[in-house]
């Protein structure tokens, strides 16, 4: 009963599956599908909800189908009280940066589909590249700073970048180590007295 592998993902996970078999309709043609793809999974119960897909995710409100389950499962620890189930996978979910969960209902055959995807929001992704746009629109204009000063400077080290563009020593070095790769710089020398000009044929 004590679980020292456990985290807030397994035990939604749980939940979910303890929801879907209290809510059943076991007198229904169809069975309990789970589906397992490696960025969702996705699990379908028999039969419709017996309250509105609003109150569901709300949370606070249920009407299991399956009492004597609901009972057994809360007797073993899985789904604290009636009508968390869904709002605490909600906010694990969130807690995680990934996509909403969706519940939804479909009929002839009645279904209650819980959809979970294993992956990051649409929006969390458009920032992260929108970020790297900044970043790479930065290092551009970093790099066009380099060239310009190396314009008017036959020669130059690192070090006098670095105190020249107010950044790390690091990031001058980068910055170098790519216009060196694209033939626009060319660099003479060892670590220490290294230094760097434009290359005439670029």
């Amino acid at each position: 009963m004590t679980r020292i592998d456990d985290t807030p993902v397994h035990k939604a996970l749980r939940e979910a599956l303890a929801n879907a078999l209290i809510h059943a309709n076991y007198y229904d043609t169809q069975g309990l599908v789970i589906h397992r793809r490696p960025q969702s999974i996705t699990i379908a119960n028999p039969g419709g909800l017996r309250i509105s897909i609003a109150d569901a995710l709300g949370g606070g409100m249920s009407d299991p189908r399956n009492f004597t389950l609901f009972k057994l499962f809360n007797m073993l620890s899985i789904g604290e009280r009636a009508g968390s189930g869904i709002p605490n996978i909600h906010h694990v979910w969130k807690a995680q940066d990934w996509q909403e969960p969706t519940l939804e209902e479909k009929f002839n055959p009645d279904r209650t589909v819980l959809s979970l995807v294993l992956s990051q929001s649409a929006s969390k992704k458009l920032a992260i590249k929108s970020s790297d746009k900044e970043k790479l629109a930065i290092s551009d204009k970093q790099k066009q700073q380099i060239v310009e000063y190396l314009a008017t400077h036959d020669i130059c080290k690192a070090a006098e970048l670095a105190d020249l563009f107010g950044v790390t020593g690091a990031r001058v070095r980068v910055l170098l180590s790519q216009l060196v790769e694209d033939g626009i710089v060319l660099s003479e020398g060892g670590n220490r007295n290294r230094t760097y000009r434009l290359n005439p044929q670029a």
